[in-house]
């Protein structure tokens, strides 16, 4: 199969030094040559990293198709697949992951097909080949896939309002609707202790159990609320941000979905992202996009928080000098603290930057990298390192690749 991509080693031959962070590689990559290639998430295990996204010879000729490929953690090519029947592009709604990976290295992609309103399963082995594809229950799109060792793949579809368990080979076993709440903006899927699973939407929290019965519930009926954030689950508690009336708080919250403690955030003019790990949480609040946000504006702020709930610091995030447009992306919880990725650019689009920020725990803005005309599509925190992936390209639409690159700091 003719691809192009380039592998761009930066270890022991060269290092880009960013104050305080060394690139190790960066891979820029096109499918199989394809003109227009863009991704729609990144999802990394403990020794791979895959892409899924849409590729096509030209942003406006087909045909178009969905595409899967895999990397090692050092950036070596491993495969690439096209999904049979699989066009559309919907994974980019997705909340959390649409891919789950077994012990055997075989990937499950729950994928969503806007032009026939279908979702399917598809499994595809360690060499990159599709085995066999099955219809999922029905739904917008997916947001989020979890595969359980007992084998059960649980996902949640449409902001959560449907909830699903089938098997690796797509035989149903049951489902619920966990929020009445028609087209909830996004949900996540967790998997706790006891072989619990959590569901997390924006009206709400809801714990099973494997067979499908409902062990705990909070909702905007039980927490007058206005919305709450993604949860995330660390050593044992679950943390889950909600707003009311403009004000936000954090909520430590057992696994039966009792309060555990809270933590003051303030007042927010938007959503709340946040992120667990290495004992430490990661809060960003703000809206997610600002037309007219004015150069300097501190509409961005990073709250860091330990685990134990004590407010370590809340650092305001100006717009990267550039007024006209701005987005936040999201947040990682690292070993050396909260790392912030964002977008900036002039109106027209025409420059663009994207850059990611470690705050340190004293609101130390620092290690700051930044990549000219790429948009961050997505970055996952290994202890110091960032894996990062970008669009990249011309923004007249002839071209479009992807570069993903992994960070250190050291």
């Amino acid at each position: 199969m003719s691809k192009k991509f380039k592998l761009v080693f930066l270890g022991i031959f060269a290092l880009a030094l960013l104050g305080c962070v060394k690139k190790i590689w960066q891979v820029d990559y096109d499918f199989a040559e394809n003109n227009y290639t863009n991704h729609s998430l990144q999802y990394v295990t403990d020794d791979s990293v895959y892409l899924v996204g849409r590729t096509s010879i030209s942003e406006t000729a087909g045909p178009y198709s969905v595409f899967v490929s895999r990397f090692d953690l050092n950036g070596n090519f491993v495969w690439e697949t096209i999904v049979p029947d699989a066009v559309s592009d919907f994974g980019r709604f997705a909340s959390g992951s649409v891919l789950a990976e077994d012990a055997d290295n075989n990937v499950y992609l729950a994928w969503s097909n806007l032009n026939s309103g279908l979702n399917t399963l598809h499994k595809i082995n360690a060499q990159g080949i599709v085995e066999n594809s099955q219809r999922l229950g029905e739904g917008v799109y997916v947001d989020d896939i979890k595969l359980a060792d007992n084998g059960s793949l649980y996902y949640t579809v449409y902001g959560g309002f449907y909830f699903y368990a089938y098997t690796t080979d797509g035989e149903f076993l049951w489902s619920d609707m966990p929020t009445d709440a028609e087209g909830s903006s996004q949900s996540t899927v967790t998997l706790i202790e006891n072989n619990r699973i959590l569901v997390s939407t924006n009206h709400g929290l809801v714990v099973y159990s494997d067979a499908g019965e409902r062990l705990a519930s909070l909702n905007k009926e039980t927490v007058p609320v206005d919305r709450f954030s993604l949860a995330q689950v660390m050593n044992g508690r679950i943390w889950v941000s909600v707003v009311a009336s403009g004000q936000a708080r954090l909520l430590a919250l057992d696994l039966s979905l009792d309060v555990l403690d809270e933590v003051e955030l303030g007042a927010v003019a938007g959503d709340v992202r946040l992120a667990t790990d290495n004992g430490r949480i990661c809060l960003v609040t703000g809206a997610d996009y600002t037309g007219e946000l004015a150069q300097g504006s501190d509409a961005i702020v990073i709250h860091q928080i330990t685990e134990s709930g004590t407010l370590l610091s809340q650092t305001a995030v100006g717009a990267g000098n550039y007024p006209q447009w701005y987005s936040a992306k999201t947040i990682g919880a690292g070993k050396d603290g909260c790392y912030f990725g964002e977008n900036y650019g002039d109106s027209t689009a025409e420059d663009v930057k994207s850059s990611i920020s470690l705050v340190k725990a004293d609101g130390t803005i620092t290690d700051t990298v930044v990549f000219d005309d790429a948009i961050l599509v997505d970055f996952d925190v290994l202890g110091s390192d960032v894996i990062r992936s970008d669009t990249v390209g011309e923004y007249d639409g002839s071209y479009t690749g992807i570069s993903i690159a992994r960070h250190n700091r050291y």
